[in-house]
């Protein structure tokens, strides 16, 4: 049986985890605003087909899965921090623990119909070389929701269906690439 979250309780979830130390080498968890996530997710359910997967690069602690799942998603992620991943599980958002830069994650996100990332990396490079390998991956006809990117994607083959400021936006992968 899947739990429903109001927002707020969502909200105030991510306010206490927000900056707790995770993985040495990365980043503490920085979640997105919900109300922008939200925001964004507005146009990718106008544009996203009917039940289509949702899948999280760096989930946290599992709220942006819980809320897709919530917003008609079949939703699931990926985080490399143990103590969040389990946290997310509690939950009952599907997260599994893993490194977003390996195979069987970019795997993942070539089958996904709605890919979102906020900046999972702490190196900057390897941040970059992420967003490359993930656009590649992106089937045509993806969305990708990408938040305080290093590398948003621009020009042909992207359709910008909502952009709510410079690295914060919503794209679809109009052609193979």
């Amino acid at each position: 049986m899947t739990r429903f979250y109001a927002p707020e309780y969502l909200a105030d979830l991510e306010d206490s985890w927000t900056g707790r130390p995770g993985t040495p080498g990365e980043l503490p968890w920085l979640p997105y605003p919900s109300e922008e996530f939200n925001a964004l997710m507005v146009w990718v359910r106008i544009h996203a087909q009917v039940n289509a997967t949702y899948f999280e690069l760096g989930a946290g602690i599992g709220t942006k899965v819980l809320m897709a799942q919530q917003g008609g998603f079949r939703a699931s992620g990926v985080e490399i921090c143990e103590l969040y991943a389990a946290k997310a599980r509690q939950l009952g958002a599907a997260v599994q623990l893993g490194d977003v830069r390996s195979e069987r994650t970019l795997e993942q996100v070539a089958l996904s119909d709605v890919v979102y990332m906020n900046h999972p990396l702490a190196d900057r490079l390897e941040e970059f070389k992420l967003e490359q390998a993930v656009q590649a991956r992106l089937r045509p006809g993806a969305i990708l929701v990408t938040v305080r990117s290093a590398n948003p994607p621009h020009g042909s083959p992207w359709s910008v269906l909502c952009q709510l400021r410079e690295g914060d936006l919503a794209v679809r992968k109009d052609s193979g690439r």
